[in-house]
């Protein structure tokens, strides 16, 4: 969810239907975004709860209207605090510290390795120059391993 939010991802809400009846990769952001929404609708509410709204619901008023009773805000006040809440929460520091920051140094490292071991190529390819192992004594072996001489 913080590079949804990093890369400036956050549909609105009605986006975010149709997102969760999307492909899979594209409804696992968005039950993440729909889970925050959710939370943040309990939060604005006075009581904490989504009790209120759910009652006001099931009685079959609209979302919106359902939305600005309990929480104070029109719908479109809503997205904007949830948009602000979501990018004060998910930002690129806490993806760093939530683990990106290893994969980006371990990418660091790999990147290192490899550029050592291109430099040193021809250094190992001049050390292997001219170098000949003589051939084994296999009488020299047998009698070493026996102990005999």
């Amino acid at each position: 969810m913080n590079l949804a939010v990093i890369r400036g991802a956050i549909p609105d809400l009605r986006g975010l239907d149709g997102a969760l009846r999307g492909s899979s990769s594209t409804a696992d952001a968005a039950y993440a975004l729909a889970a925050s929404a959710v939370t943040e609708l309990a939060r604005r509410n006075p009581s904490g709860t989504l009790r209120p709204l759910l009652e006001r619901l099931a009685k079959g008023e609209d979302f919106g209207q359902a939305v600005l009773a309990t929480t104070g805000l029109s719908l479109e006040q809503f997205e904007q605090v949830w948009r602000r809440s979501l990018r004060g929460r998910y930002n690129l520091a806490a993806w760093l510290l939530a683990g990106g920051g290893w994969g980006l140094l371990a990418l660091v490292v790999w990147i290192f390795v490899r550029r050592r071991r291109a430099a040193d190529l021809p250094r190992r390819a001049a050390l292997d120059e001219g170098w000949e192992v003589p051939p084994e004594d296999v009488a020299t072996t047998e009698l070493d391993r026996t102990g005999e001489r």
